[in-house]
């Protein structure tokens, strides 16, 4: 059915015969058939909309991003979860919904616009939003295939209403960033880039055209998107829309000369841009009145924008610098810069050939350099340099010869030293520490590359690599100090010494020529990676300033970096050969470095970030991060084929990151502080500026309490965990002598976290320490037994498992008898109210007793864990084993598939029997290796976990114990089928348990909950009954026992519902969280309500994915 609609036509294509097509120049159509694929301007538009879709977030206010982010996560689910027409709803939603809480918070709230331009901005938003969904629906590919006519139209809808309208929604944003002094100037810029993008020809996604686009009239545009009149408006917006809003803006003082040659160079910029950029003007047509048309328009506007220029720019800010009196320096500069840059511009438009340029261009840039200089004020005696320049251009113009280049080099670097010698060298100031005289030396050794290395790539010389290596140091140092220095004293926070948009323009320029020249072999590629890197490392001053951040990230992403740019490629077999051994340990070297000389940098960019110092641990560990994450691309490109380099990169980032998560004490020798050591040495990792926060600091303020401690147990998890990560990546073996390794390294883990918990938890109670780091032990020994199975482990794992479970009375004896440790004696100083008493020790008892099932119930869940693993394995080899009744596969699911493609038509007894002889082998699997008992042990393990966490709950949270039970029931997912008690829990009922457990528990505290409101039991059983309390909780809880019922059968049963039931009984729970004030009573209707919706959602599409949500 679908397969005919890539043939489709929309009915105004079809409609048209060829004939209608050919006849006329004003209008071109498309022509072709529609073939549904991805739209190919993604990216451009993308680039707009997404832009403007910022700028309305923090137009609209958190509503407007929450709708929106909340609307793009359902889409994603629903997309994922191949609902693709409630993946199409949801984007729409979202997309209304963001436009009516747009319009709420811009007609209703408070906010400082008259009512026409808030209405004008959500008109423009609206516009935005509706590009979005259209953009959006072109993703569809069964969009494509059922509506080709709307996909054409949102095609065309997207290409030509995308500049209006996020031009306008840009302008406004840089309005409001910017202010309207600059925002003018820069939405000038964007909508010419936009111009470009969107208003020149463009061919259909969607149809394959036979005719070819190209420049001219209406018979070489049969595949464009765009009319004549689509380009004619988009060019009249582009360069009326900056100069009307700056005319309304400065109207009352718009007669005055400054806003007037603003007002001139707004309109004459970008009409100078669209007329000389190909195909510019493609809505004018082909011919000589158009092409003369063009060249009047380009001469015009260069008048119009030199002037322009002049007028704003030049003798406005830079006035000070001529030295020709009024009205001559008007004059001089006009006649230097029209001239010069008609003829360059006509030259690299096309629209003048080279013969003409030749004779043209020595007389004009002769008389231009020559009046130019005059200006400037140069003396006779240096105006020999800027004229041998000006002829040297002309000379290598026409000649190519390297001798004629070396004339402007040696005349532009003679100018350049004379004017920065009349004007700054004679000034004895320092910016921001560094002397003027050093900036101007600077700023000179960079003019050197800018005028040799052009001459040097045309005539294909070598050299030119250091040169713009040299050039792109100095202008990172430059740059970051002009940018990042401290300069309100001479800029009094009017502007900004270096702006931040001169250092973003210079690092995208910077990489898009090395990247450029290294494609065209000008440069080798390593010049090119270096290049890169310089460039892309300025643009990290942008975010932490202050930090001078600039030359570390160079060095780093040098040392980095280089593997993925300069190394083998992927699928290269001399890869793993090609790197010796110590060129590898000096790369890895190499990253060290460049992470200890950048570890400042890293200091001050986690200050700035968290707006507090970093502790010792966080300041470690992410210098090992960043040293792991340095090793990754030398590892990627040359020992891809090796575990050791990646091993020892994964056990230096786990060991960072712990630092960081456990943030264990670090001792202050060495760190921030000198050891003593002969020889006055000093190594140390932080110096007096970057001193880490340490806690022993608050120890030291405020004594040693309850709750201020040194926790150096910390480094027992660190190197337990450490052991972990260590067992982790290494092979396993099948070797007999690997177990008792395992056993050791189980052993050692063991009493490190034992040893935590019992001097972190315990401290001063030496037998129950002891009874915590034995349970601990026997734990690791049977995790160890379960994961790696021996000859001894059908006895050893009985005997560890009995040990275990009588080691928690055992330990809740010891306690019983033990005494209280005394308190520390600053406890007395810090609280001495409550440092003695009976209610004190009362707590105190409580705590130590929570601590301890807490202790129990964190070793029963890792047991149980592990034996769920052990069960999934063994299933998953007997499921292996045995082979499928219709040929298909060897597990039950397939059954279940086999069912859904035959209707459903699977006898039971097949179902019945197939499942039994696989519950039969994965039995006799586990009798095979002495593991018979394993079910049941799961499932006595995850009970007494579960009871444990929820007296743990009960005991810390108190009244919000409640809102927790939800997360501890997913414990009970570790439940399995067993032959005792639990023979019917197959694993598609396995989310049951969780669910009743939780629906159980939440309806039983609600009750209770209501019963003490209603009856005031906690101040004594009292006559008054609240009924308005009782009554609504009560119907609370009655409106989603439906949904609870109705969702446990599901669980239970399979059976499907109908569509609409569970939204009903869903609806009805949901209400109860708004009449309801108990925590109980809203957690269990919200549950029921969030259940029923997952249920439907289930039954209607996906159901094996939305179980395992619920």
């Amino acid at each position: 059915m679908y397969g005919s609609a890539a043939y489709l036509r929309p009915p105004s294509v079809s409609g048209q015969s060829q004939s209608s097509l050919q006849r006329g120049s004003r209008e071109p159509a498309l022509r072709g058939k529609f073939t549904p694929k991805s739209f190919k301007y993604n990216g451009r538009v993308a680039a707009v909309l997404l832009t403007s879709l910022l700028v309305l977030v923090g137009y609209g206010g958190p509503s407007v991003a929450g709708v929106l982010i909340t609307g793009s996560m359902l889409a994603y689910v629903m997309d994922a979860m191949r609902y693709k027409e409630g993946s199409f709803l949801a984007v729409w939603m979202s997309l209304a919904l963001s436009n009516l809480a747009m319009g709420y918070s811009t007609l209703f709230l408070d906010n400082e616009y008259s009512i026409m331009v808030a209405v004008l901005g959500l008109l423009i938003s609206s516009g935005v939003l509706f590009l979005t969904g259209c953009w959006a629906t072109l993703q569809f590919k069964w969009i494509q295939l059922q509506y080709p006519a709307v996909v054409v139209a949102f095609e065309k809808m997207l290409l030509t209403s995308c500049l209006p309208t996020a031009g306008a929604v840009m302008y406004l944003g840089l309005i409001v960033h910017n202010g309207i002094a600059t925002a003018p100037y820069i939405t000038a810029l964007i909508l010419c880039g936009m111009y470009a993008l969107f208003a020149r020809p463009l061919s259909s996604s969607f149809y394959i055209s036979p005719h070819s686009v190209s420049t001219g009239g209406a018979p070489a545009h049969l595949g464009s998107v765009q009319k004549p009149l689509d380009g004619l408006l988009s060019f009249f917006f582009a360069l009326s829309m900056p100069a009307l809003v700056y005319v309304a803006a400065h109207n009352a003082v718009i007669m005055s000369w400054t806003h007037l040659w603003a007002v001139l160079l707004l309109v004459s910029g970008p009409i100078l841009f669209m007329s000389s950029i190909p195909q510019g003007l493609w809505w004018m047509g082909d011919g000589p009145a158009a092409n003369a048309m063009r060249r009047i328009l380009v001469l015009v506007s260069l008048a119009g924008a030199l002037a322009g220029v002049e007028g704003r720019i030049v003798f406005h800010s830079f006035g000070q610098y001529l030295k020709l009196a009024p009205p001559w320096s008007y004059i001089a500069i006009t006649v230097a810069t029209y001239g010069f840059g008609a003829v360059v511009l006509l030259l690299l438009s096309g629209m003048m050939g080279e013969e003409t340029a030749a004779v043209l261009l020595g007389p004009v840039v002769m008389i231009s350099t020559a009046i130019g200089s005059l200006v400037l004020g140069l003396p006779i005696w240096a105006l020999p340099a800027p004229l041998i320049g000006a002829a040297g251009v002309a000379l290598y113009f026409e000649s190519r010869a390297l001798r004629d280049y070396g004339l402007v080099v040696i005349g532009g670097l003679c100018t350049c030293a004379w004017f920065l010698w009349q004007h700054f060298w004679f000034l004895d100031i320092k910016l921001d520490g560094m002397s003027l005289k050093i900036i101007c030396s600077l700023i000179f050794a960079a003019m050197i590359p800018a005028v040799v290395v052009p001459g040097l790539l045309m005539a294909k010389l070598p050299g030119s690599g250091p040169l713009l290596i040299m050039q792109a140091v100095i202008l990172a140092i430059l740059e970051e100090h002009l940018f990042a220095g401290d300069y309100e004293e001479l800029t009094y926070n009017v502007h900004p010494m270096f702006p931040a948009s001169l250092v973003i323009a210079t690092t995208v320029i910077g990489i898009i020529l090395a990247r450029k020249m290294g494609e065209a072999n000008r440069i080798s590629n390593a010049t090119a990676f270096v290049l890169e890197c310089i460039y892309g490392a300025k643009i990290s001053m942008l975010f932490v300033p202050e930090s001078r951040m600039a030359i570390p990230v160079v060095g780093y992403a040098l040392a980095c970096l280089h593997p993925l740019f300069l190394g083998p490629k992927k699928g290269d077999a001399r890869a793993a050969t090609t790197l010796e051994p110590w060129k590898g340990l000096g790369m890895a070297f190499c990253v060290i470095l460049a992470v200890a000389a950048a570890r400042f940098a890293i200091f001050d960019a986690l200050h700035i970030v968290l707006d507090r110092k970093p502790s010792e641990a966080l300041a470690a560990g992410s210098l090992l991060l960043a040293i792991a994450v340095g090793l990754l691309p030398m590892i990627n490109a040359y020992y891809a084929q090796y575990e050791g380099p990646r091993r020892a990169a994964v056990l230096i980032g786990s060991f960072g990151l712990l630092l960081i998560l456990l943030r264990p004490p670090l001792p202050i020798k060495g760190g921030a502080e000198c050891p003593k050591l002969p020889l006055a040495l000093c190594p140390r990792l932080w110096d007096a500026s970057h001193t880490p926060r340490r806690e022993q600091d608050d120890v030291a303020v405020y004594g040693d309490g309850l709750r201020r401690r040194e926790h150096w147990p910390l480094w027992l998890v660190v190197v337990a965990s450490f052991f972990g990560v260590l067992a982790a990546t290494s092979k396993i073996s099948k070797s007999v002598s690997f177990a008792p390794f395992r056993l050791i390294q189980a052993g050692l883990s063991g009493l490190l976290i034992g040893g935590y918990m019992a001097l972190e938890f315990f401290p001063g109670m030496q037998v129950l320490q002891a009874t915590i780091v034995a349970s601990c032990l026997l734990v690791a020994f049977m995790i160890v037994l379960l994961s790696v199975p021996s000859r001894g482990s059908a006895i050893l794992l009985p005997l560890l498992c009995i040990c275990w479970f009588g080691s928690f009375p055992g330990s809740l004896f010891v306690l019983s008898v033990s005494r209280l440790p005394p308190l520390p004696q600053d406890m007395v100083r810090l609280h001495p109210d409550i440092a003695e008493g009976i209610a004190l020790d009362s707590l105190r008892w409580q705590t130590i007793r929570t601590y301890l099932v807490a202790c129990f119930a964190a070793e029963a869940l890792i047991l149980s864990f592990a034996a769920k693993l052990r069960l999934g394995v063994s299933k998953g080899r007997a499921a292996a084993a045995s082979s499928s009744m219709l040929g298909m596969a060897s597990d039950a699911m397939y059954i279940d598939k086999a069912a859904e493609f035959l209707g459903g038509y699977v006898p039971s007894a097949v179902n019945e029997a197939t499942v039994g002889s696989l519950a039969g082998k994965h039995h006799q699997k586990l009798t095979n290796i002495g593991m018979s008992y394993l079910p049941e042990a799961c499932n006595i393990l995850t009970v007494f976990c579960f009871s444990a966490c929820l007296w743990v709950s009960n005991a810390l949270g108190g009244e919000h114990a409640s809102l927790m039970v939800p997360i501890l029931c997913s414990i009970l997912l570790l439940l399995s089928q067993d032959s005792f008690l639990l023979r019917g829990l197959a694993d598609k009922r396995r989310y049951f348990p969780p669910y009743a457990a939780a629906c159980g528990i939440l309806t039983i505290t609600a009750i209770g909950a209501v019963i003490r409101e209603a009856f005031s039991i906690d101040q004594g059983i009292s006559l008054d009954i609240d009924v308005a309390t009782l009554v609504f909780n009560v119907g609370a809880i009655l409106l989603c026992l439906p949904s609870l019922l109705e969702t446990l059968d599901y669980l239970w049963t399979q059976r499907q519902q109908k569509f609409w039931t569970p939204i009903l009984t869903g609806i009805l729970a949901t209400s109860g969280v708004f009449i309801s004030e108990i925590d109980a009573v809203k957690v269990l209707c919200g549950l029921s309500g969030i259940s029923a919706i997952l249920m439907s959602a289930s039954v209607q599409h996906s159901k094996h994915f939305i179980q395992r949500v619920l």
